[in-house]
């Protein structure tokens, strides 16, 4: 996969966290979706994802339709 490509994880649980961290370590950008803010924060600012959201009802967003989710990035994958 093209390192420039963007890659969003839904969940920054242990699964998920540990995704990031690793795709993160091997020069991806990765955007993440979790229900906890502290999640969030805690992986922008131990720089584990670049960016990441906690918006209201986006898990049934993106269970029902990711298209229907509003990205300013193209994501070549999403975990």
């Amino acid at each position: 996969m093209n390192k420039n490509a963007n890659i969003l994880i839904v969940g920054l649980g242990l699964l998920g966290g540990s995704y990031a961290k690793a795709l993160t370590k091997k020069g991806y950008k990765v955007h993440a979706i979790d229900k906890n803010e502290d999640s969030i924060e805690y992986a922008k600012n131990e720089k584990i994802i670049v960016s990441g959201t906690t918006k209201e009802g986006v898990f049934a967003t993106v269970l029902s339709s990711i298209a229907a989710f509003s990205f300013t990035e193209e994501f070549g994958a999403a975990v």
